[in-house]
C-alpha cells in the first residue's frame, strides 16, 4: 500500500443552490461591493461556486453564505459564533481549481481558509443533521 496517496476527503459534501456573496479578499469588504454567485455544493472545508467572474488559484476570496435554514440551525447550537447577521456564514475561502464551464460561466473550488473551529463543527453538524439537500 502507498503512503503517497492524496488525502481523501472526510467532511461530507451535499449538493445545494444558494447565494453567496463573493469579492477578493480585503479586510472588512463591505457586501454592497461583493458579487452574487451560487454555490453548487458544499463542505465544512470548502465550496464549489459558479461566477461569472474567473479567479487565479490561490487567491482569497471572502464569501458570505446563506444556508436554507441556518439561522434556525445556528442558534440551537450550544456555542454561537457572534455575527452581525445570523442568516450569514462569513468565510475566507482560498481557490484550489477553476474550471471554465463558458465564456461567462466558471466553477470554481474554494477551500475555506481559517475557518474558525466553531463555524467548521457548525457547518459539519449542519451537513449531517439537515435533509434539505434531498430536495435541492
Amino acid at each position: 500500500m502507498s503512503e503517497n496517496k492524496p488525502k481523501r476527503r472526510v467532511s461530507i459534501r451535499r449538493r445545494i443552490k444558494c447565494s453567496v456573496y463573493y469579492g477578493e479578499y480585503k479586510p472588512r469588504l463591505r457586501q454592497q461591493d461583493m458579487k452574487t454567485a451560487f454555490i453548487k455544493d458544499i463542505s465544512s472545508s470548502g465550496a464549489l461556486i459558479a461566477a461569472e467572474e474567473k479567479f487565479g488559484i490561490g487567491n482569497f476570496l471572502t464569501m458570505e453564505i446563506m444556508l436554507p435554514g441556518w439561522q434556525g440551525f445556528s442558534s440551537t447550537c450550544v456555542q454561537i459564533v457572534e455575527r452581525e447577521d445570523p442568516n450569514v456564514l462569513r468565510l475566507t475561502s482560498r481557490v484550489v481549481r477553476v474550471h471554465e464551464v463558458s465564456k461567462e460561466l466558471y466553477n470554481i473550488a474554494v477551500t475555506f481558509f481559517d475557518i474558525a473551529d466553531q463555524d467548521k463543527q457548525m457547518l459539519d453538524q449542519y451537513m449531517r443533521s439537515r435533509d434539505w439537500y434531498q430536495s435541492t
